[in-house]
């Protein structure tokens, strides 16, 4: 298990802000596996699998282990359509979807 000394240590050298709950299952994973040094033990304890471990691992280490890495990223497209039709063009298929 994660020793709560241990746990500590890693809380006083990188300080948390508010994180939820989620990102706080993800940082045990991590803290997890850096004592251990086992991803199928990791991935079995926690129910999740091994490519989604090693997903939250990476992105935590590039992110130079920012807490805020462990958060979901939002759903949302980054880039939207934009309608490029003219009004003409705009009436004459309204037109066409009448008929």
């Amino acid at each position: 298990m994660i020793s709560y000394t241990g746990f500590i240590k890693f809380i006083n050298t990188y300080p948390m802000g508010e994180i939820s709950p989620l990102a706080e299952k993800r940082l045990a994973m991590i803290e997890f596996y850096y004592q251990i040094k086992e991803a199928k033990v990791v991935s079995t304890a926690f129910k999740v699998s091994r490519k989604t471990f090693y997903k939250w691992l990476n992105r935590y280490e590039r992110s130079g282990k920012r807490l805020s890495s462990l958060e979901d990223k939002p759903k949302v497209p980054t880039i939207t359509r934009k309608t490029t039709l003219d009004f003409n063009t705009e009436l004459k298929i309204k037109h066409l979807r009448e008929k």
